[in-house]
């Protein structure tokens, strides 16, 4: 109990400490809008108002589209976790103003109008995807966080036609066919991507996709290589474990994670 009240008070005083050095960089930098900006996000838990109201006034200050998102964002969230049904509905519609203030100030900014049509979407308007003009970049994108896993393979199927080697199209593809439970589409993709992407990054988004599909022996296969072309990435280490227990083999797994874990 007392050591939980001790770090408890250490998080405390260091977000006291953090909270001061903002206030004075603020104080030092009038100007500097961005430093009041996480000023804002800072103190949202602490004084939920205070930081709601920061906000407001950093859009009526400095009107650009990021404020205005990020207004909406945090209105957002007091929303979710406002228990009276008034201020609720009114955080709701201030987040909505919000996001379509920031389509008002840049309506190319992708940020703004993702945001708005998420908000509009949770609105139950089913006008959504005109708010895109035509971007199928954008529309492949909200369909994806919206859960319309045919609608986004759909569009990228046909985007993935005229640009086959883009990752960020094959990534979202691989999002699509997973989100729909087709994993023979998944490793598919999977290969095509880590033939095309060959950072570390990607391999290691590769293997775990692998394992997350049920294909161990393929992982295995690949963690092999990996290894070779990272003998220090502490990450193979997880991975050679869980493919060793996806097998069934608990005590190997314990064991390769022990004598990797002696060389570091």
């Amino acid at each position: 109990q007392r050591l939980h009240e001790e770090v408890a008070m250490t998080h405390a005083e260091q977000r006291n400490e953090a909270e001061n050095a903002l206030r004075m960089a603020m104080f030092l930098n009038p100007g500097e809008w961005q430093l009041q900006s996480v000023y804002a996000e800072s103190i949202q838990i602490q004084s939920p108002d205070q930081a709601l109201l920061m906000r407001q006034r950093l859009l009526e200050g400095y009107p650009n589209a990021q404020n205005a998102v990020m207004l909406g964002n945090m209105a957002s969230r007091m929303a979710q976790a406002e228990l009276d049904t008034v201020k609720k509905t009114g955080l709701i519609e201030l987040a909505g103003r919000a996001y379509e203030k920031a389509v008002e100030l840049d309506p190319g900014f992708e940020a703004g109008l993702q945001a708005l049509a998420d908000y509009r979407q949770r609105m139950g308007q089913t006008d959504v995807i005109d708010l895109f003009k035509g971007d199928e970049n954008l529309q492949w994108k909200f369909y994806l966080r919206n859960g319309q896993f045919e609608n986004a393979e759909q569009l990228l199927a046909k985007l993935l036609q005229q640009n086959p080697d883009d990752t960020t199209l094959l990534r979202g593809m691989i999002m699509a066919v997973e989100g729909q439970g087709d994993r023979t589409q998944m490793k598919e993709y999977l290969d095509k991507l880590a033939t095309v992407d060959r950072t570390k990054d990607t391999e290691l988004l590769v293997l775990q996709k692998y394992l997350d599909g049920g294909f161990a022996a393929d992982a295995e296969q690949r963690l092999a290589g990996f290894k070779e072309r990272y003998p220090q990435e502490k990450a193979a280490l997880l991975i050679d474990a869980w493919i060793q227990m996806s097998h069934g083999r608990l005590d190997d797994a314990i064991a390769r994670a022990q004598a990797d874990g002696q060389k570091y």
